[in-house]
């Protein structure tokens, strides 16, 4: 009896352990809380882990949902971050850089097709600082006759330092300056030496455009016999490149009129005084044969004394050295008491 009874309180409290245990689950499933089970472990660990972790709100997913992870992956990069952004800019600055070389490149080619502004290449200086004597002596005065105009006997005579003094004022526009340095530089070459002379055209919308010549700008000239003075006022645009001074612009003033010009004129280029003892207005001649040749092809043809653009250009450089050996006392003898330069002197103005 005895133990029928301890066996009825054991059924009971079984029973009703078991009956708290389903009402607390439903207490719990009614406030809607989860009970997550810890990881198993050791039993070691165990005993220091907590049996179980209670939530007080609804399992969330851990994972981030697609557009979690899209907005996340923009806002960690930037727009410049993007390859499509890259790869553009890489392209962007290859071709910027392939641009400028083209330009550059291009830009060179002209400047050296063009030569303009180049110094003086040694090959064309030196034909043209050394023509033979042989042309000199065939060539005399030259086709076109060069009229040197004389001023009054008492006339003083322009000096530099105690030297004649040659006075030249051209643009570098002018196609009838660009004919008259070739004999200038070929005769006055006779008497000294130019150093920083640079390759020039004449205007490209003047009549015989682009007549290939020097340039006086910057040029220095040295001579134990003359002095040198070029004015080369406007540049190949017609822009102000050298101002004269009020001495020289007196000499300008009162030789670029009649009886030395056929006309008053402003700026009548090439205008060249040979100590003011002689005066040259306008162009000696007109730059046809030279059309089209280039420097070299120009400085070559000067060891020909049949080549039409020689014959002018050799013309005017011995009509010039006639004209500087009067006013130097013919110096050097070397240059002055030869045959051709003798015969072209009786036939300039006395004075």
């Amino acid at each position: 009896m005895a133990k029928s009874k301890r066996t009825q309180r054991t059924t009971t409290a079984r029973t009703g352990q078991t009956a708290r245990t389903a009402n607390a689950q439903k207490s719990a499933r009614s406030a809607g809380q989860v009970r997550t089970s810890a990881p198993a472990v050791s039993s070691k660990a165990s005993n220091l882990a907590p049996k179980s972790i209670v939530s007080d709100q609804p399992a969330r997913a851990t994972v981030p949902r697609p557009a979690q992870r899209q907005r996340r992956r923009y806002a960690r990069r930037m727009w410049w971050q993007s390859p499509w952004t890259v790869v553009g800019s890489v392209v962007v600055t290859v071709g910027l850089i392939v641009a400028i070389f083209v330009y550059v490149a291009n830009a060179q080619d002209q400047a050296s097709a063009a030569g303009i502004g180049s110094p003086v290449p040694a090959s064309v200086l030196n034909a043209v600082t050394h023509v033979p004597a042989s042309v000199f002596a065939r060539v005399g005065a030259g086709p076109d006759g060069v009229q040197m105009e004389g001023t009054p006997p008492n006339t003083p005579l322009l000096t530099d330092n105690g030297l004649p003094e040659v006075f030249y004022v051209g643009g570098e526009y002018c196609p009838y300056c660009a004919a008259q340095r070739w004999g200038l530089v070929i005769a006055l070459s006779r008497f000294g030496t130019f150093q920083n002379l640079h390759l020039m055209k004449s205007s490209h919308n003047d009549v015989y455009p682009d007549t290939n010549t020097f340039t006086f700008y910057q040029s220095t000239y040295t001579s134990p016999y003359i002095a040198f003075v070029p004015a080369e006022v406007q540049d190949r645009s017609n822009n102000n490149l050298q101002k004269l001074t009020n001495a020289q612009q007196q000499i300008f003033t009162t030789y670029d009129a009649p009886p030395y010009t056929s006309a008053r004129a402003i700026y009548s280029f090439p205008f060249v005084t040979y100590g003011n003892a002689y005066i040259t207005v306008g162009g000696a001649f007109l730059p046809t044969s030279m059309q089209g040749k280039s420097w070299q092809e120009l400085a070559s043809g000067l060891s020909d004394p049949s080549n039409p653009a020689t014959q002018h250009i050799i013309g005017l450089a011995n009509t010039i050295i006639a004209t500087i050996c009067v006013i130097d006392q013919q110096q050097p003898g070397s240059v002055c008491q030869t045959p051709t330069i003798q015969q072209i002197e009786k036939k300039l103005p006395k004075r």
